[in-house]
């Protein structure tokens, strides 16, 4: 009984491990020239309940960064038309955003498909 109450913590603790682990899947479109590329910083502020989904962050439909709630992820990105968006328990979630050469764009990802431009 013992050992089974055991492996089972065991099973719980490394699925809270995955779920909350975060950091690079694959790198972004690279910027063919780095001097005209923008910055783009994406930050995860979910609802309370969604604090222990998986949060994949995509560009158009691949997946670059994995977020834990409240962390940010800056990477350069060449001006152009992207689909950026995220993937979160049964949501896959886009929207269409122009990038501009030399701009700082943050987006922020919420709950319930939210991508929201703050500032550029």
């Amino acid at each position: 009984m013992q050992r089974q109450t055991i492996c089972s913590l065991v099973v719980a603790a490394m699925l809270v491990g995955c779920s909350m682990a975060s950091g690079p899947l694959s790198s972004p479109p690279v910027p063919a020239n780095p001097g005209d590329a923008a910055n783009v910083t994406v930050y995860r502020q979910t609802a309370p309940e969604d604090g222990a989904a998986r949060m994949v962050v995509t560009v158009n439909g691949d997946g670059v960064y994995q977020l834990r709630p409240e962390e940010r992820y800056s990477f350069p990105l060449s001006a152009g038309n992207y689909e950026l968006g995220y993937r979160m328990a049964m949501s896959n979630c886009s929207d269409p955003v122009q990038i501009d050469a030399g701009g700082n764009y943050v987006f922020k990802l919420g709950s319930g498909c939210a991508i929201v431009l703050e500032s550029q």
